[in-house]
């Protein structure tokens, strides 16, 4: 398969609910009237899935999860290879809460993710990061190798609904991490993070003694490699293509509601390269918006515009 040019997209987003709707076709949808809800088949061969969130995971009973445990040197090389020679899909849950007068305005959505693993810059990441934990292995040390996806969907998030002004509330994602341990993943409840403010609030005595307690307890046990990964971003071309929004509720309460949003996306082949007819090319067709089946060639900067309005 050719290299990725740095040009090329990093990483596509679509709402879930719209990727379901306009999913590639190595991806097998169906829906399971017994379970109540779809459940989503991949091609092996072809992608990496790993979707782990509380929503989604039973929708993909093939998705490798958010920890993949390694015990040798083998076993990490083949995850590297199988990471670096196929895309890589998970899902992303995004949230913002803010306020406007006796309102609480809740924002929420998951979000489909689906990174180029042939774009150099998101190599160069990966690639520092089994460096490190290949030194591990070697001198017999326990690890866990977190590659976290969580802030740049944020960042995104957040440009996407008030044009990256963070003072619009507060913000936080969850479940774009993905763990490579041949020990146990780093609890993430014990940082002091949007994550966990309302675990801080409500137990703020016991979170002052534990925290401190198990940071210490991770330093002496297993050595902790964060990887944040970076690259730029675009709107996957697929289904309803809409932003989550958000309306005015009393206090106390959620709610999620769907608000239409003018989006110029790419399509699949521009960020994988990976397409039916011939997984060894990268295409980009030349008309309309690009589709799912395209993620490749062409230069985000000059064809993608991530939000209109």
């Amino acid at each position: 398969m050719s290299e990725a040019g740095p040009q090329q997209p990093v990483i596509g987003v679509a709402l879930m609910e719209d990727f379901l709707n306009g999913a590639p076709s190595f991806f097998d949808v169906r829906w399971n009237d017994e379970a109540g809800h779809p459940v989503i088949h991949h091609d092996p061969s072809r992608i990496n899935v790993f979707v782990h969130s509380d929503r989604h995971q039973e929708d993909f009973p093939d998705s490798r999860g958010g920890i993949i445990r390694v015990e040798s040197e083998e076993e990490l090389e083949t995850f590297a290879e199988s990471f670096l020679s196929k895309p890589v899909f998970l899902d992303v849950f995004c949230q913002n809460r803010k306020r406007s007068g006796n309102f609480r305005i809740i924002t929420t959505a998951y979000f489909a993710v689906l990174v180029n693993s042939h774009h150099p810059k998101i190599k160069e990441q990966f690639e520092n990061g089994i460096d490190q934990a290949r030194k591990c292995l070697k001198n017999g040390e326990r690890f866990a190798l977190e590659f976290d996806f969580n802030n740049v969907i944020k960042a995104w998030f957040v440009d996407t609904l008030d044009g990256g002004a963070l003072c619009q509330g507060s913000y936080f994602s969850k479940y774009g991490r993905i763990c490579v341990t041949n020990h146990t993943k780093y609890q993430h409840c014990f940082d002091c993070s949007t994550e966990t403010i309302d675990l801080w609030i409500c137990c703020f005595p016991c979170c002052l003694l534990s925290c401190p307690a198990y940071t210490l307890f991770r330093n002496c046990t297993c050595k902790d490699i964060h990887v944040g990964m970076t690259g730029d971003i675009c709107t996957l071309a697929v289904g309803r293509n809409r932003m989550p929004a958000h309306r005015r509720q009393p206090d106390n309460t959620d709610i999620e509601v769907p608000t239409e949003v003018v989006l110029c996306p790419p399509t699949y082949e521009e960020i994988t390269g990976v397409t039916d007819n011939d997984q060894e090319s990268y295409s980009l067709p030349n008309y309309g918006p690009p589709s799912y089946e395209d993620i490749s060639k062409e230069s985000t900067s000059d064809t993608v515009q991530l939000i209109g309005s």
